[in-house]
């Protein structure tokens, strides 16, 4: 609107200043024909922005359905709280490659979050578990199946004191190979392909 105007301002004031050559009609046409090609090109840059952004969140929408909850499971040997987090694909589509690369909780009354390891029990008898640490990825999670991580307090010395998230730190892959990453409660992040492990 703010060019239409503009230009109506420009043709007011040269058409009436008695020193000023309007050119031949070829010339305007060209010149109208300049105007409309660069507004069909701004135009066009902004459907293509508005389509790529709607694809992007289409893309998103698998990795949404992988739903987390995090609850309490029991208190260790020095009466500090534990936690699970199950992990369930409420997707139509099997998730890869999902990774756990950060859980905080509270492990005791009235005190901050502090970061969390994984761990596993095994059973050497019917009452002496041995503790490891537990695995924090998962190869394939196929559609409706549920995994969970069991988590126990951090050595207090390894503690990150300012964390890049608040509560837990994720990423998979989609069905159709793109990764993304979830911090939180979070929108999904599109990230690029991780680069391969070694071992």
């Amino acid at each position: 609107m703010a060019v239409a105007l503009g230009l109506v301002a420009v043709l007011a004031l040269t058409s009436t200043h008695t020193n000023v050559d309007l050119g031949s009609l070829p010339a305007w046409v060209s010149a109208g024909g300049a105007l409309f090609t660069a507004a069909g090109v701004v135009l066009a840059l902004r459907s293509y922005q508005s389509t790529r952004h709607s694809d992007l969140e289409d893309q998103a929408n698998q990795v949404r359905l992988l739903h987390m909850l995090p609850w309490p499971d029991g208190l260790d040997a020095n009466r500090k709280q534990q936690w699970r987090t199950e992990f369930t694909n409420r997707s139509k589509d099997p998730l890869y490659e999902i990774e756990i690369h950060g859980f905080r909780a509270q492990v005791e009354d009235d005190a901050d979050a502090v970061n969390m390891r994984a761990f596993a029990e095994t059973a050497l008898s019917e009452d002496t578990p041995i503790r490891s640490g537990g695995w924090r990825r998962q190869a394939v999670l196929e559609a409706g199946e549920t995994f969970n991580i069991r988590w126990e307090s951090d050595d207090p010395a390894e503690q990150n004191p300012a964390p890049a998230f608040v509560s837990i730190w994720y990423s998979a892959m989609d069905a159709n190979g793109r990764y993304w990453n979830v911090v939180d409660n979070n929108e999904p992040e599109k990230v690029p392909r991780p680069s391969r492990r070694l071992g």
